[in-house]
């Protein structure tokens, strides 16, 4: 796997708009590597098991992993991802501002009839 070091600086440096050294970089993509491959093997374990659950509905089996396998593995593993929100399947909750959509709101609030 191969990650441009150049291009990765460029993007560290337009996002936090400071100098970046050569040991961030290289640590950086040490850690991409590592992280792709782990996403690899999920990837294709995911690949299994719909292949699994398209045999028994006798569907015909895929080889090809996809953004399907890539998107399971994610959300099979997500603290790889960080915290991602709570209404994207992560660990944080959404917060105050989707109060008025809940069953008890909605039970209290009242209805004009005309």
């Amino acid at each position: 796997m191969f990650f441009s070091p150049n291009k990765l600086r460029d993007l560290v440096r337009t996002r936090t708009e400071k100098q970046v050294s050569q040991e961030y970089i290289y640590s950086l993509i040490i850690h991409l590597q590592n992280y792709t491959e782990e996403l690899v093997k999920l990837s294709e374990k995911e690949l299994e098991k719909q292949n699994e659950q398209r045999k028994i509905q006798g569907l015909y089996l895929k080889r090809r992993i996809n953004q399907d396998c890539l998107r399971g593995a994610i959300i099979i593993n997500p603290e790889c991802l960080g915290n991602s929100p709570g209404k994207a399947g992560g660990t944080q909750k959404e917060g105050e501002n989707n109060e008025k959509h809940t069953p008890k709101y909605r039970k209290n609030q009242e209805v004009e009839i005309p």
